[in-house]
């Protein structure tokens, strides 16, 4: 059994957003879906580390790909408020489209309570 440290697991979970994203823009949701389980797989195994493994994948808020910010913000909502919530705003503010409505969404659950992705 390979021992996966925090650094492939946040590695992990930013390609497979990436390839969920590649997915999604050739259709292809059975492949997107599989990427996406992949990515919250990795944040879980993070999330077993406890604050250690969140603290790994803040590195993403930081990310140069929006994709990957959105998804590390949505994620770290109730870990990293202050910060996931700027990126999310600054998202939600951009240019029309899916990551624009994603990012609103994500707000707007945790806002009504109803946001579940890291609940510990």
């Amino acid at each position: 059994m390979t021992i996966r440290t925090k650094e492939d697991l946040v590695r992990d979970f930013a390609d497979n957003i990436m390839a969920q994203q590649a997915a999604m823009e050739v259709n292809d949701p059975e492949r997107g879906n599989k990427h996406a389980d992949r990515a919250a797989a990795a944040f879980k195994a993070l999330r077993a580390m406890g604050d250690e493994g969140r603290d790994a994948l803040a590195v993403l808020l930081k990310d140069p790909r929006d994709d990957v910010r959105a998804n590390a913000a949505a994620f770290l909502l109730r870990y990293k408020n202050a910060e996931a919530t700027k990126v999310l705003e600054e998202l939600a503010s951009g240019k029309p489209g899916l990551r624009r409505f994603a990012a609103k969404q994500a707000l707007l659950r945790w806002k009504e309570g109803d946001w579940h992705l890291d609940p510990e």
